[in-house]
């Protein structure tokens, strides 16, 4: 019975040694991994903030000020590291506290105006590394005080994160925007541009979250991870050997680095059988963007739906062609002459050609220049003055406007109801609406849906880096200066190139650049209108005077004149306003400008090879066709005779 009971126990020891190597043997999951990591790349990066706070308390000199700077550069490529998953987490504490913009801001869901002085990396940068730093140690220490201290909040509440396999192949999809339109932009390292080395840390970052999922990737698609393997690999090199800011060739790491991953990180996601965003979000839930895209530049890369109130259920091409209807009829304004394409002609990609538009009736001019509609709908805002925040409201100013159309959608609708042609079209397009299928909600879903579908991501420039097509030397050269030396895409931002902010396109900057009142640039003057600062009462704060909406350069070259005000009559000119420094460089008083003063110092080949690059994002193809006719009236109405696009 001993024997036995001993025998047993030695089968016991075994069974539990075996069991117990087997644990120990056992691959750990990939989220556990990252999971640990990601905790060890936020202790990493505290800790080094934690050694510039310490250095910078005792700074004293210039070789002190040398060693702070040095590990300045050591916190921003600590936080590169953790990067991808800590904005991805939580993309408003990272811009607001750790890596935003150096400008003031508004709180947001304040009670009153609070405007917030800007925190985080790039402020602390823009003080750290002036001529002056020494002189500033106070501020400097204030800065630094408050990264640490929101860091160390941060990296706290972050260890309750339960890190998911979807949440990191979206992680690294956003990263990978993140790395070219606000990385080698320069738009997070505004002072000393040290972008390459952090996109380099960035990207080496991403590629080791996809290594952790290759040995399962190369049982389903041995193919896909080995070629993913090799591009990351080979983009973080092409990132160290190509550190010069102004010479990197952005166009050509994007075309066969950035674009190829973005596609071949969905891949493997899909391949693996990882749920995406669609599966696990309800539909009614609006994306700003398409996650199934596998280009940054595809044409269905954002979701026009997300800045409607519109669903893409409701969209349809019949739907289009009435609100294209309404968009060229001159019966919606009060005089019946004219229409939304007065100052909208499809010609000059839906502008007008006008300094300022005319007003009704010929009295005077509007405030403000008449923008292009072609991709407008992507936008979190609208007009210059950012006071709409859905499509359909910016169709009711117009409607409203004492010197557009100057009427209301209850007399449009009435207008409307007496034409049994347009009675007929509502009725088809809106059944389910019954006796309200004609009703200013439907009017203004018709225009709406026109349009949504000026839309445009088919230029030469987007047909060059989809390897669709070919591109000037001179166009890819202005497409390098525009998205790295002159500065330009700090503003307008990829794909858009507009003030919708990357990666998640939810959002819209707008600017301070001085814009001066006519072109005289001996005794230049600022130009008075107050633009954002007079917009929606919320934001009438003085750091948005003089702002105005980041518009989109693509068909830009169809679209003079140029600014708020129409001061400039080609794109040469607006480029040298750039140049010089906006309105500050011109000598103005600018108290707020967010555009840096300092001279950008292109030369005039440089000037024009940007001019190059902003004519190759023209596309107007299959949207500039007016309708072949207007809907009939009663003959007593008088309104047959009225012409398609209105008379003035």
């Amino acid at each position: 019975m001993k024997k036995f009971s001993a025998l047993n126990f030695s089968l016991f020891i075994f069974a539990c040694c075996f069991l117990f190597a087997a644990f120990q043997g056992q691959q750990e999951l990939p989220v556990q991994k990252i999971q640990r990591r990601y905790m060890a790349d936020l202790e990493t990066c505290r800790t080094s903030i934690e050694n510039l706070n310490r250095q910078l308390r005792k700074m004293d000199g210039e070789k002190d000020l040398t060693v702070s700077r040095r590990l300045f550069r050591e916190a921003r490529l600590a936080f590169k590291t953790a990067e991808p998953l800590a904005a991805y987490y939580d993309p408003e504490f990272i811009r607001n506290y750790i890596n935003g913009a150096p400008l003031p801001s508004l709180e947001f869901n304040s009670p009153s105006l609070s405007i917030l002085d800007p925190s985080g990396f790039q402020p602390l940068e823009e003080v750290l590394f002036a001529e002056d730093a020494l002189e500033q140690k106070e501020h400097i220490l204030q800065l630094s005080g408050e990264l640490w201290e929101r860091f160390k909040e941060f990296n706290q509440y972050q260890r309750a994160i339960p890190v998911q396999d979807r949440h990191i192949f979206e992680a690294v999809r956003f990263e990978l925007i993140r790395i070219f339109t606000l990385g080698v932009s320069g738009f997070d390292s505004p002072v000393i541009l040290y972008s390459l080395p952090e996109s380099e840390k960035a990207l080496k970052a991403s590629s080791w979250l996809m290594a952790q999922y290759l040995p399962s990737l190369k049982e389903k698609d041995k193919a896909l991870a080995e070629e993913m393997e090799k591009t990351f690999s080979a983009g973080v090199q092409y990132l160290r050997k190509n550190t010069d800011f102004d010479k990197f060739n952005r166009v050509e790491f994007l075309t066969y680095y950035l674009n190829p991953l973005f596609r071949q990180v969905l891949r493997a996601q899909l391949a693996l059988g990882v749920e995406t965003i669609y599966e696990i979000t309800p539909a009614y839930k609006k994306q700003s963007f398409n996650y199934l895209s596998e280009n940054i530049f595809d044409e269905d890369f954002l979701n026009p739906f997300y800045y409607t109130r519109m669903s893409s259920s409701t969209y349809s091409a019949e739907l289009v062609d009435l609100g294209k209807v309404l968009f060229f009829d001159p019966v919606l304004s009060s005089n019946n002459q004219r229409s939304c394409a007065s100052c909208h002609n499809p010609e000059l990609a839906f502008s007008d050609g006008q300094a300022k538009s005319l007003a009704m009736d010929f009295n005077g001019t509007l405030d403000r220049n008449s923008p292009g509609l072609i991709n407008a709908v992507y936008s979190g805002r609208f007009f210059y003055d950012l006071r709409t925040e859905e499509l359909e409201d910016q169709v009711d100013h117009v409607v409203t406007g004492n010197k557009e159309f100057h009427t209301s959608y209850s007399s449009i609708v009435e207008k409307l109801a007496k034409s049994p042609d347009y009675v007929q079209l509502f009725k088809e397009n809106f059944a389910d609406r019954g006796a309200n299928a004609l009703s200013p909600q439907t009017v203004s879903t018709a225009l709406a849906a026109y349009l949504v579908s000026l839309r445009s991501f088919n230029s030469p420039f987007d047909k060059y880096v989809r390897g669709e097509g070919s591109l000037p030397a001179e166009a890819i050269k202005g497409a390098n200066l525009f998205m790295g030396k002159a500065g330009c895409a700090t503003c307008h931002f990829a794909p858009v190139f507009s003030g919708l902010v990357p990666p998640l396109y939810q959002e819209n900057e707008s600017e301070v650049l001085g814009v001066p009142a006519t072109k005289d640039t001996e005794n230049p003057v600022l130009d008075h209108d107050p633009g954002r600062a007079k917009g929606i009462l919320k934001e009438q704060a003085h750091i948005y005077n003089h702002s105005f909406k980041t518009t989109t350069v693509r068909n830009v070259a169809l679209t003079a004149p140029y600014m708020h005000n129409g001061v400039y009559s080609t794109l040469e000119e607006v480029v040298d306003f750039y140049n010089k420094g906006g309105g500050i460089g011109l000598g103005l008083d600018v108290p707020n400008q967010t555009l840096p003063p300092d001279p950008l110092e292109l030369t005039a080949p440089e000037r024009q090879a940007i001019v190059k690059f902003m004519e190759s994002l023209s596309d107007t193809t299959g949207l500039t066709s007016p309708p072949a006719r207007l809907p009939a009236f009663p003959d007593e109405k008088g309104l047959n005779a009225r012409v398609v696009g209105g008379v003035y």
